[in-house]
């Protein structure tokens, strides 16, 4: 069963709303610092994470969306993950 409000759950005019977008419109999202790091060294999935201490999984989704979004691509080089399988290393896309 959904909870229903007597109010929309997002309110552009209010000030929590003003005050959110104030605090998180000059940060950078955890993509654009993946494809940053990307930049001067292609890596691997778990290098990333590695690298940048974040959790594998978020990596990857990221990698994801910056695979669809044409930004990277497969540099067509492997190296071994911990777990001894072969690993894509991504680079950007020149």
């Amino acid at each position: 069963m959904q909870l229903k409000l007597d109010y929309e759950a997002y309110q552009r005019n209010s000030e929590t709303s003003k005050k959110a977008w104030e605090h998180k419109k000059d940060k950078k999202t955890l993509k654009d610092k993946v494809y940053d790091l990307l930049l001067d060294n292609p890596m691997a999935n778990h290098q990333i994470a590695d690298t940048m201490e974040i959790p594998l999984s978020s990596i990857c989704a990221r990698i994801r969306e910056l695979q669809v979004e044409g930004k990277i691509i497969d540099s067509g080089k492997r190296t071994m993950s911990k777990y001894k399988r072969e690993c894509v290393i991504w680079q950007r896309k020149r």
